[in-house]
């Protein structure tokens, strides 16, 4: 599948990484395996993309991301058939189903960490976020964030 189709899996009403992930585990056929395994209301929002795309609300998605990924270089849509794709996402309940990615994919072939903490941190606490990431970067680590407020983006 490519990357337009799994904005939509994401994008499909009802559905949540857990359910997408019991689905992409049985391995359907694009697209009659899916139309065939999801529920009513997914399958009818999928129909109606794959027949008249610029009908369905689901099409906005698509044109939403693709405007993003032409408005700066360096930006990336990942999805689990692309080459960057960290394939230990596979082995959670709930992956995500895509992730936008922005700089130099290479980053994520090294060991990465998460830091995650507070969304109101102190500002020592800050500091020592910021101190942290500087450091572990600065020695081929990289830094994964989801980019909430607070540590996980001050983190960044």
């Amino acid at each position: 599948m490519d990357a337009r189709e799994w904005l939509v899996i994401n994008a499909l009403p009802g559905m949540g990484a857990t359910r997408i992930a019991q689905l992409v585990a049985r391995s359907p056929q694009w697209p009659q395996g899916w139309l065939a395994a999801l529920p009513s209301a997914a399958a009818n929002a999928l129909r109606l993309w794959l027949a008249q795309p610029q009908r369905s609300p689901l099409q906005q998605v698509v044109e939403e991301t693709e405007a993003w990924l032409d408005k700066a270089p360096h930006r990336h849509l990942l999805h689990r058939d692309h080459p960057a794709w960290p394939a230990l996402l596979n082995q959670l309940p709930d992956p995500p189903v895509v992730l936008w990615a922005q700089g130099d994919l290479q980053a994520l072939e090294g060991p990465g960490l998460a830091m995650v903490g507070t969304r109101k941190p102190t500002a020592e606490g800050s500091g020592h976020a910021q101190a942290f990431a500087r450091e572990l970067a600065s020695r081929g680590w990289c830094i994964v964030s989801g980019m909430a407020l607070g540590v996980d983006g001050v983190a960044q």
